[in-house]
């Protein structure tokens, strides 16, 4: 490996948790575009939902630094934020499903089982 991507890997590291050029085969980066107001949901109360979606989906999930501020007036429309999603593909696509769903009801079964 050279010195320039030696320092891309150390980049993704720092942001994202991961380091692609390390992944095995069949990784892939994808995100859902949501709405900046449901970023703490799906973080949860202490990391409890980003944890439980990363570890029973065996995927990295990456939260966007936004501008948006909750009970401050906003300009309209608001910017929505890519929330990262990356691992195996089917894994991803479970893990896009999820956030997609605490997104639109606020919950789903592998994050807030039972309810």
């Amino acid at each position: 490996m050279d010195v320039k991507k030696a320092k891309e890997a150390i980049k993704e590291l720092c942001n994202k948790g991961y380091a692609s050029i390390i992944q095995g085969e069949g990784f892939i980066e994808n995100y859902v575009s949501v709405h900046p107001q449901v970023l703490s949901e799906i973080v949860g109360p202490g990391g409890s939902v980003i944890r439980a979606i990363q570890e029973k989906l065996n995927v990295k999930v990456s939260i966007p630094s936004t501008d948006w501020k909750p009970g401050n007036s906003q300009p309209y429309p608001v910017k929505n934020a890519k929330v990262g999603v990356a691992g195996k593909k089917e894994d991803c696509v479970m893990g896009k499903a999820v956030i997609s769903s605490i997104a639109r009801y606020h919950h789903h079964e592998i994050t807030h089982p039972g309810f």
